[in-house]
């Protein structure tokens, strides 16, 4: 498999702070979607988000990692340690804000129970679809009912989390 990570140390880096405080088997299936993720983008390219989207709404991802939700394909009242939200700009994968609207809506439908949110969109949309967002994610983290939230964009091929603020999670 080629590289999916724009730069895999730095990644691999600022993955593993952001998921310090989570069990080792959350952080197990986190790193196997990510990677599932990856696959796809090196078969499929920047379009492997609407693939991927696709796959997982017609098989539900909770019967193979459950303590991942993955939006848009889980639907509503499905909460987990983690809710991915895999966002797009065309194709099946609904738009990017859209997404975002719903990954916030399953924090506060599962308000102690969400410890990662993960938000995954290419680099053009993913700016937009988090500003309306900031707010609430920062109440989450501050509050202590979210461990960390981590965007990660897509740009030609390659995956990159992106630093938004000094306060990614929420420790001091």
């Amino acid at each position: 498999m080629s590289r999916v990570w724009a730069d895999e140390d730095l990644f691999n880096a600022q993955l593993n702070v952001a998921l310090n405080d989570v069990s080792s088997e959350v952080a197990k299936d986190i790193k196997e979607v990510l990677n599932d993720v990856g696959i796809l983008l090196n078969e499929y390219g920047d379009s492997a988000l609407d693939v991927l989207t696709r796959e997982l709404t017609n098989t539900k991802r909770e019967d193979h990692i459950p303590h991942v939700n993955i939006i848009p394909s889980n639907g509503e009242g499905v909460c987990a340690p983690v809710v991915i939200g895999l966002g797009g700009n065309r194709g099946p994968t609904m738009k990017s804000q859209q997404i975002m609207k719903e990954l916030r809506g399953s924090l506060l439908e599962c308000m102690g129970r969400v410890e990662i949110a993960i938000f995954i969109a290419p680099i053009e949309s993913i700016g937009n679809a988090i500003r309306d967002s900031l707010e609430d994610i920062r109440i989450h983290l501050a509050k202590g009912a979210l461990k960390a939230f981590i965007p990660i964009a897509v740009f030609d091929g390659k995956l990159s989390i992106v630093t938004w603020t000094k306060n990614v999670t929420n420790k001091k």
